[in-house]
């Protein structure tokens, strides 16, 4: 009866040992996932090191992985070790006297990646360039307030008063002019500073083939024009001032007005005018290296742009919800990262999760900048990247 026990034993403990390795299995869509979510977090520490980089006044230099192929590998390995008394007559089998099962698992999980690099003319021509007034209109959308998209935008505004010197404000918290540059772009955000998009109207061209044509149009339009169509066709900054509003209390001449007539324009000269100069994705790399530099000063200057009527209530509570970027150098060990990077003098640098401001939309708003330099599928084999 003993043995009969012990025989039991052994087939319950082999059955056991086939199903070890079941959930030991790699998963295709776990794997996929977390390469994903490392790419991400690499794209966003790469931001944030070239930021630091501008910082301290280095070269910026990008890079890219452009493919990644991975592979998951089980091994299984299972074993009984069984220890038999002597043979019998009556017992041919003879008597189990033990069974030590053993089993080993292995998973292994492996991927190789290119990484290529950015910097060529073709990349670093676009990257230099003033970003086009249609590039940017794309970027004027609801959930992005518009005193941070013209913050990061706009490198200068120059001031013309009637019968005096143009006088220039910088876009700096290191610069001794910044104080005037954010009261005069406050004052244009109130007189309503806005990217008006400016259409193009496409009229159909006539089908000769068609003897019925005008009379389509006609019944089509109920009138004797055509249907015509409208598209964008570029952006301009301009005042979207209350139409209501007397012209004698607007802030600046009347040619900056969204919408205004013709005959409005030689009317109250005494206003003042304005030039506003745009800048480069380059730029607004450097100017957020001055805003790192200027929180890292003894007594801290941090970008902080109050709301305007249209800004939507966010991260209530929180101190720092409207300053523009936050960083921390050197931030203590426990500190739950947003993205982190390690600056060329391997100080650390993070941004945080929690009371970061706007700084997860200015990563995004910088991450698209870098994007929309590339041409989609133009990564070859070898480490490289044409960029348009």
């Amino acid at each position: 009866m003993m043995n009969r026990y012990r025989f039991y034993l052994v087939i319950v403990t082999a059955a056991i040992l086939s199903g070890c390795g079941a959930h030991y299995t790699p998963s295709f869509t776990k794997m996929s996932t977390g390469y994903a979510q490392y790419l991400a977090q690499y794209q966003t520490d790469s931001i944030l090191m070239n930021l630091v980089r501008a910082s301290e006044e280095k070269p910026l230099s990008f890079l890219d992985i452009p493919s990644i192929n991975a592979s998951g590998t089980t091994n299984q390995n299972h074993s009984i070790g069984l220890s038999l008394g002597g043979l019998a007559a009556d017992n041919f089998t003879g008597a189990i006297v033990s069974a030590s099962p053993t089993s080993s698992v292995g998973v292994g999980t492996s991927f190789n990646f290119t990484q290529s690099s950015l910097d060529n003319a073709t990349f670093w021509k676009g990257f230099l360039t003033e970003i086009p007034m249609r590039v940017a209109g794309m970027f004027r959308t609801p959930h992005i307030p518009r005193e941070v998209i013209f913050s990061l935008l706009i490198e200068s505004i120059e001031i013309k008063e009637p019968n005096q010197k143009p006088v220039t404000y910088f876009n700096s918290p290191l610069d001794p002019t910044y104080q005037k540059f954010n009261e005069a772009l406050y004052e244009m955000l109130n007189e309503g500073l806005e990217l008006e998009p400016v259409f193009q109207t496409n009229a159909p061209s006539k089908t000769t083939n068609d003897p019925n044509y005008d009379k389509n149009a006609q019944q089509n339009t109920g009138s004797g024009t055509q249907s015509t169509t409208q598209s964008v066709q570029d952006f301009r900054l301009c005042l979207k001032h209350n139409p209501n509003q007397s012209t004698l209390k607007r802030s600046f001449h009347p040619e900056h007005y969204c919408g205004i007539s013709m005959n409005e324009k030689d009317l109250f000269n005494g206003k003042a005018r304005f030039v506003i100069r745009m800048r480069s994705p380059k730029n607004i790399f450097n100017y957020l290296g001055d805003v790192i530099n200027a929180q890292q000063k003894e007594s801290p200057i941090f970008v902080t742009l109050p709301p305007t009527p249209e800004t939507k209530n966010r991260k209530e509570g929180q101190s720092r919800r409207y300053v523009l970027f936050v960083v921390q150098k050197n931030p203590p060990i426990d500190l739950a990262t947003y993205a982190s990077a390690v600056g060329s003098y391997r100080d650390e640098y993070a941004i945080p999760k929690e009371n970061n401001g706007y700084s997860p939309l200015v990563m995004d708003l910088l991450s698209n900048m870098i994007i929309m330099n590339k041409i989609s599928g133009s990564f070859p084999q070898q480490p490289a990247v044409l960029i348009r």
